[in-house]
């Protein structure tokens, strides 16, 4: 079920941008690009 934005509030949003429900991801750009064969990922400590 797809819940419809009032058009009133989605006139709100700075050009550029949209409304979501759902969890935003929060980026300034152009998202990067992601190989994982180039990534090594550690986690130590304790």
């Amino acid at each position: 079920m797809k819940q419809e934005l009032d058009p009133a509030l989605a006139a709100r949003v700075p050009p550029g941008q949209i409304l979501t429900a759902k969890w935003p991801v929060l980026t300034y750009g152009r998202t990067p690009r992601f190989d994982p064969a180039r990534w090594t990922f550690r986690c130590y400590g304790l």
